[in-house]
């Protein structure tokens, strides 16, 4: 089994019986997916790369060749994401199923089976932990684990972390661009920000699900600000109340709809976050001027 682009990476090519591992850290959660030796070719993007790791893993996915091997009897929808996924339980597991993929996980969402039904033909075969899969699996680790994905672009500015939350189209890959050239800056992402508490601290993570500026890092860092960014015709900057963040957080954040106890662990997280870290309405003008703008405040 080879993978597809990106030869310069390192992952760990041992026979586990026939099957070819590749570890990642993704928000700090270190991710063992492991391969069939009949896999053939697997679609790696390259700002996957960034995120390969020789940690010991916590999280275990097995990825299979063809459909789910039992016919679900007995399933019960528990949440239906349109045509994109469907989150079901069966035998005391989770199964998701998407157009390529069926996805069988434990209950705490550690380990999982993969059935990729796209065939060996590459073009139906999907990126194993491509959009939905990925963040279905973050959203449910999270939940459990006291975190939150965001739509934001984050960067580290001198040592610290500052997000700007938005909606598609809001602006995100805009600042990421403005700040990717600044001294002491390094933009975590475009689009997707993971935040968790570690060690007593809320820290944002870079993750590989970039935006149209394709910007992303696997470093983290302490999180220090957070602006809720809109276009204006001038810079401003607004400082708003910990209801007005709580109800942003969650309007821009990926929360687990369909699981009661992780909603309210996400409410917990989010409330804790909007007390301890100060939130801003930012109204931008897409130029450089607003680098010492945000800095200032």
């Amino acid at each position: 089994m080879t993978f597809k682009g990106s030869a310069s990476i390192r992952y760990r090519d041992r026979d586990i019986k026939g099957v070819s591992e590749l570890v990642l850290n993704i928000g700090g959660f270190i991710m063992s997916v492991t391969f069939p030796p009949d896999y053939g070719e697997v679609g790696l993007p390259p700002s996957y790369t960034y995120f390969v790791s020789e940690n010991e893993p916590e999280v275990f996915l097995q990825v299979h060749s063809g459909r789910l091997p039992f016919d679900g009897h007995g399933r019960e929808k528990i949440f239906n994401s349109g045509p994109n996924w469907s989150l079901y339980r069966s035998r005391g597991k989770y199964i998701v199923r998407t157009m390529f993929q069926e996805v069988v996980f434990d209950p705490d969402f550690r380990s999982a089976e993969l059935y990729m039904s796209g065939g060996q033909d590459d073009s139906l075969r999907p990126m194993f932990f491509g959009y939905p899969l990925y963040e279905i699996l973050m959203i449910n680790l999270l939940c459990r684990d006291r975190g939150i994905l965001l739509h934001a672009c984050g960067i580290v500015d001198r040592g610290e972390g500052v997000l700007f939350c938005g909606m598609s189209g809001g602006g995100k890959s805009t600042l990421a661009n403005i700040w990717k050239d600044e001294k002491g800056v390094t933009v975590l992402s475009d689009d997707r920000i993971i935040v968790r508490r570690i060690g007593g601290r809320l820290t944002a993570f870079g993750t590989p699900w970039h935006g149209e500026a394709g910007h992303c890092s696997h470093e983290r860092v302490r999180l220090r600000k957070i602006f809720f960014i809109e276009h204006a015709e001038k810079n401003w900057v607004k400082k708003i109340s910990r209801t007005e963040a709580v109800s942003n957080l969650l309007t821009r954040s990926f929360p687990p709809l369909w699981d009661r106890e992780g909603m309210a662990r996400t409410l917990e997280f989010v409330d804790t976050l909007s007390q301890q870290i100060p939130c801003y309405a930012l109204g931008v003008v897409p130029d450089d001027r607003v680098v010492d703008f945000v800095r200032n405040v």
